[in-house]
């Protein structure tokens, strides 16, 4: 069983955003300690030329051994990229999506 990511922005994304109490960057907004973020951190890349971020990759059985308990459900994981997006308003490419391959379960974005 293994989440596949294949997520791209738009590009002209900004890595920072500045809130009222700091500075905010892209993986600090999920150095949380949760497990899904430390799922959504691991997968998460940005590009400062293009201004992308894009999540890509596998996460699967061998990487659970990462986190302190079990492994969160895809849906866990999809809210927290939806938090990321709307935090830096990030407008996703077409066929932009997560996949669960262990339930054969498809989020597109």
């Amino acid at each position: 069983m293994a989440y596949l990511f294949n997520l791209k922005s738009k590009p002209g994304l900004k890595y920072e955003k500045e809130e009222e109490d700091g500075i905010v960057d892209m993986k600090d907004f999920f150095n949380t300690g949760e497990n899904d973020d430390a799922i959504c951190s691991y997968a998460l890349e940005f590009d400062d030329d293009t201004g992308v971020v894009s999540f890509e990759g596998e996460w699967d059985k061998e990487n659970d051994e990462e986190l302190d308990g079990s492994r969160p459900d895809i849906f866990d994981v999809e809210e927290r990229i939806k938090a990321f997006a709307e935090f830096f308003d990030v407008e996703w490419e077409e066929d932009s999506k997560i996949i669960d391959n262990g339930d054969d379960y498809e989020i597109t974005f």
